[in-house]
């Protein structure tokens, strides 16, 4: 009997180690649904960093447009092209700086209601003990995978990774808005 507590204890010690590793990602999807269904933006906060996630944002869409605009002009430089990505690159910063932010979230769920929050589904991939891709495919299949990185006891969201043609679609949204 002695012996049997004492292991009994290891087990349940190394199975909620093992249970946290796994569903404390999950519970900051759960922070950031209940941030956005209360309006609580310091929960958001508590479960996203803007200042990385919009670094990392930026990134990605300056790559995307500098390497469609090599594709386009077939590694030849033309000024004025030049002259259109250099704005392109600004307006995706003044974007992505305005619409990355705990009050653009909760105000863009706001406007599309709970329409596909729920039916999403969440595949975890751990990637060493401090980072995790969630890859969330929605309602209609498309697969988005978002970066968690460890912070404290929990997880936060740095990164989004975007799509290939991500810029593109940006860029025909902005092409589709009245004047």
């Amino acid at each position: 009997m002695k012996r049997v507590i004492p292991f009994i204890v290891f087990l349940t010690i190394i199975g909620s180690v093992v249970g946290y590793w796994y569903y404390a990602p999950l519970e900051t999807f759960n922070k950031i649904q209940t941030g956005l269904k209360e309006g609580d933006r310091f929960l958001l906060e508590e479960a996203i960093d803007f200042e990385r996630l919009r670094a990392n944002l930026k990134t990605q869409l300056k790559s995307q447009m500098m390497r469609k605009l090599m594709e386009d002009e077939g590694g030849e430089q033309n000024q004025f092209a030049v002259l259109g990505a250099a704005f392109g690159v600004k307006l995706a910063d003044t974007l992505v700086d305005s619409f990355v932010t705990p009050e653009a979230l909760i105000s863009i769920y706001k406007e599309n209601g709970e329409e596909g929050i729920d039916d999403t589904n969440i595949t975890i991939r751990n990637r060493g003990i401090d980072r995790v891709i969630a890859t969330v495919t929605d309602k209609d299949g498309e697969k988005v995978d978002i970066v968690l990185e460890r912070y404290g006891v929990g997880y936060r969201v740095v990164n989004v990774l975007l799509p290939e043609d991500a810029s593109e679609k940006l860029q025909s949204e902005m092409e589709e808005v009245p004047e």
